[in-house]
């Protein structure tokens, strides 16, 4: 082979060396990434899940029940009565 030849075959072997190690990088970093989003998802929804229950049982103690539906006006629409 001839010496260019021999330069380009070992750029090639390098770049395919560093091209498969970023591979790997890659693969054990998007495993993290989603092993990683499995256990947060699941804290959070819990999380919010209780923020939610709160927030909902807060705003049921906030309002007053309505006994009476809205009324349609003559000219256009609803009117909101408290």
């Amino acid at each position: 082979m001839t010496e260019g030849g021999e330069f380009w075959k070992k750029r090639y072997e390098v770049l395919k060396e560093d091209f498969d190690m970023i591979l790997r990088e890659n693969a054990d970093l998007f495993s993290t990434v989603r092993e990683i989003k499995a256990h947060t998802t699941l804290g959070d929804i819990m999380s919010a899940m209780t923020a939610i229950k709160d927030l909902a049982d807060r705003l049921d103690g906030c309002t007053p029940n309505k006994s009476t539906p809205d009324k349609p006006q003559k000219e256009g629409g609803y009117k909101w009565q408290a």
